[in-house]
């Protein structure tokens, strides 16, 4: 790899999520993560869809830190959603 590339040494997933979504997205909005978060999702370019399901069930006895990280995750298939 370039040394002139290369990115710092993330130890911290958290931290390491966080810089992919500010680097992804300046104008970044945390999704809403409440204990109804997955109630009702979108159509389309909706990071509620791709919640598994065995997530959905424990969804009520996760950390908002959990949830935040789950939807960080869920929401890049979500934003590459492309309909004809």
């Amino acid at each position: 790899m370039d040394n002139n590339n290369e990115k710092p040494a993330v130890s911290n997933p958290l931290e390491l999520l966080v810089m992919l979504r500010n680097e992804l997205s300046e104008n970044y909005c945390s999704p809403n993560v409440g204990d109804n978060a997955l109630n009702n999702p979108g159509r389309v370019h909706d990071w509620r869809n791709y919640v598994p399901e065995c997530i959905e069930n424990i969804w009520g006895e996760l950390t908002e830190r959990e949830r935040m990280l789950i939807a960080i995750v869920a929401e890049s298939p979500a934003d590459q959603e492309e309909w004809a």
